[in-house]
Formats: C-alpha cells, structure tokens, sequence
C-alpha cells in the first residue's frame, strides 16, 4: 500500500471543505421534499466535489448575497428548476454570465416563478449575445422609465454595433441566435425575418428578452 503525498492530503483536505460549505449552501436552496430525500441529497453532495471546483460554490455564495443585500430569506426550490442551473453554473466560465447564474438562482430563490427554458437558453448564450441583450434593456429601461413596457420602442443596428463594438459578422450572429430564442425580433424585409449582409434593420426587444434579463439579474426594486 503506497503513502498518499502531503500535496494529494492538503489537495483532499480542501476539496473535502469545499463540499462541505458547498453542501450547505445547496441545501439553503432545497425545497423541503427535497431535503427529506437524505439519498438524493448524498447524491448532489458528491455532484458538489466535482461542481464547486467548476464555479458552482461562487454562484450559490453570490445568489446568496444577492438575497441578503434585498432582506430576503430564500425560499427552497423544486430541484426542477435548481439542478439545471446549478449545472449551467457548473460549465460557465465567463464572470458576466457566472453573475447572471447567480442573479437566476437568486429570482428563483425569492418565489418568482421562472420558465424552465430560461435556464437552457442561459446556458447556450456567447457572452456576445448577453452582452447586446443586456444593452438593449438598459437601452429600453433608459427609454421607459415609468415601466409602461411599450415593447416598440426600437434599436438601430449601427447604434447597437458601435456600443458593443465587435465586428459585423459576430453581431449578426449574436442577434439570429437571440432572435431565435424570442428574445427580441427584427423589422420585416420581405419575408426574411433574419439579418443578412448588406441590410440594415431596427430590432426589437421582446416581453421574452426583458423578463429574461430582469430575472437573470437577480432581484430588482420596481421591477417586479
């Protein structure tokens, strides 16, 4: 039998105490059902010795944070809606859309009812996307301030491309996958509803998009 190293001890030893602080904070989380399934729960304990070194253990301290800054107790979730978000927490390695992790798990936390497609479209955004998202409801909070939700108000291409300022091709692309997810819309030409070379279109931020931002940014006083 061969000696474990010093560093394979301390290396077990931190990882031991991570799933440890992990594991209470994911059960901060659970629904009461839940947390009465002492197997499930050692099942997504051992999920955390993986996850948490994955950036799972900064999502749930910072949704956490998040609730306490607003005075909010967390409410427990239905692992419906938690393990998905934990896991898209889990893969992300991008701090803004590590932070819009935490802002999800924090909504979801308060009692706000969340579309389950919210977490599978969070996973699948570039930070492209999320970023010319995130514009456009400032852009459209800065534009409705009274919160009227006038969902005509419009984006031109050009103003949008030079505030991003990536390059035309990229954000072509970022606005097709929003537009596909419903997250906003274009200006008709024709019957093609998609940007292609050459055009120039207003685009539209939809019901969709906006609740999606709001809820991802955790919660917001008037924005309920």
């Amino acid at each position: 039998m061969t000696e474990e190293s010093p560093q394979h001890e301390m290396t077990s030893g931190v990882l031991e105490q991570v799933s440890k602080e992990g594991g209470e904070l994911f059960k901060l989380f659970l629904s009461p059902v839940a947390k009465e399934s002492g197997e499930l729960l050692g099942d997504f304990v051992h999920y955390f010795r993986v996850a948490t070194a994955l950036g799972v253990l900064k999502v749930l301290k910072r949704a956490k944070q998040i609730l306490v800054d607003h005075g909010i107790e967390p409410k427990g979730l239905n692992l419906k809606i938690l393990i998905p978000i934990l896991q898209g927490a889990s893969l992300e390695d991008n701090p803004e859309l590590a932070e819009k992790w935490a802002g999800l798990l924090a909504s979801a936390a308060t009692g706000e009812s969340i579309h389950l497609s919210y977490t599978r479209i969070l996973s699948e955004l570039s930070p492209n996307d999320a970023q010319i998202l995130q514009l456009m409801y400032e852009w459209f909070l800065s534009n409705d301030p009274d919160l009227t939700l006038n969902f005509r108000n419009k984006f031109s291409e050009r103003g949008l491309r030079e505030n991003i300022r990536i390059s035309e091709y990229d954000f072509r692309k970022s606005i097709n996958t929003l537009v596909g997810y419903a997250l906003c819309h274009l200006e008709e030409v024709g019957s093609d509803m998609y940007l292609w070379e050459g055009e120039m279109q207003n685009i539209y931020l939809t019901y969709k998009g906006f609740d999606f931002v709001r809820i991802c940014q955790g919660p917001q006083k008037g924005l309920v």
